[in-house]
């Protein structure tokens, strides 16, 4: 569970933006909440070393993988293959835990009382969790689900616990999760505001600051933001639309190891206005990140909600 640590990435868009003289008053200003919950190794693209987690987008606007959502009930040439497996971006429907692959069948899948192994055309009968199956009465059930996972053929997430589906046919509680509608509610409400004033909707936003902080007692083995990064290096704030190129947005320097966790200031380096042309911006259909140039090898497991605070003002 451990890799390069993270090179926060944080993505974010930015729409059509006219030129304003320095002393014109913003139509609207508030604030936008990003909070990264469960940041850990995983987060961390292995060829990058950036956080590649989503965040200022719509609710449900991101998949988490090839099998979100899953492709396999509407699969023509195997309807009865219901279970999906997935692999980079490709999706494999298979029949799905309890049944075996059965060409006389209508569905192409038939139930079973074995305890099969997983093979090319299953997922086997408990979900792959060979040691929880076992064969009563000629009658195979599953006794024991592996951690995270529940129900008769092992397959249902055991979100009580905090494990949720990764998109790839599994059940993580530390994943690289697609972390949509984070701060989208309040940025709407920026966006509202300023149509309210302006009689129209708004032709610039300007980004006027940015913090970055550990979310109160949601830090689990991280003690200092040097742990996450390299103390003294410059971490750089990017935002980014959906089809476009990331842009730098503000920097900051790492503290000293004995600085702790405290608040991390940003200075905005975004000329105003900002020109970008792109429309999904003014819909919140952005994204926000972090990145720190030297990867970081971190041997310990770890957890922290990182909080990305965003001040706008829109003209």
């Amino acid at each position: 569970m451990v890799s390069d640590m993270p090179r926060f990435l944080l993505f974010a868009v930015f729409a059509l933006t006219l030129g304003v003289t320095a002393c014109e008053s913003p139509a609207a200003t508030g604030s936008t909440d990003i909070v990264l919950e469960r940041v850990n190794a995983l987060d961390v693209d292995p060829d990058t070393s950036v956080l590649t987690a989503s965040a200022l987008m719509p609710p449900d606007s991101c998949s988490q993988g090839p099998c979100d959502p899953n492709p396999c009930p509407t699969d023509p040439d195997a309807p009865g293959k219901t279970f999906c497996r997935g692999d980079g971006a490709a999706a494999t429907c298979l029949c799905p835990p309890g049944t075996v692959e059965d060409p006389s069948e209508d569905s192409g899948c038939a139930e079973t009382t074995v305890c099969a192994k997983p093979a090319a055309n299953r997922a086997g009968f408990c979900h792959g969790f060979e040691d929880a199956c076992v064969r009563m009465d000629k009658m195979a059930s599953c006794t024991a689900c592996g951690e995270g996972y529940m129900g008769e053929h092992c397959t249902i997430c055991d979100e009580e616990n905090g494990y949720i589906p990764d998109g790839f046919g599994n059940c993580s509680n530390m994943l690289r999760v697609c972390r949509d509608g984070q701060g989208y509610e309040a940025f709407q409400s920026l966006v509202d505001s300023a149509k309210s004033s302006l009689g129209h909707a708004p032709t610039e936003l300007e980004l006027t600051g940015a913090r970055m902080s550990i979310v109160e007692g949601k830090a689990l083995g991280v003690r200092s933001w040097a742990f996450l990064f390299e103390e003294g290096e410059q971490l750089t704030l990017f935002i980014q639309t959906p089809n476009g190129q990331p842009q730098e947005a503000a920097t900051a320097t790492v503290p000293k190891a004995t600085s702790g966790l405290q608040t991390v200031e940003f200075d905005v380096v975004l000329d105003r206005p900002t020109l970008t042309r792109d429309p999904d911006f003014l819909a919140g259909n952005f994204r926000v990140g972090v990145h720190a140039p030297s990867p970081r090898a971190v041997d310990d497991e770890f957890s922290a909600d990182v909080r990305l605070t965003l001040d706008w003002a829109a003209y």
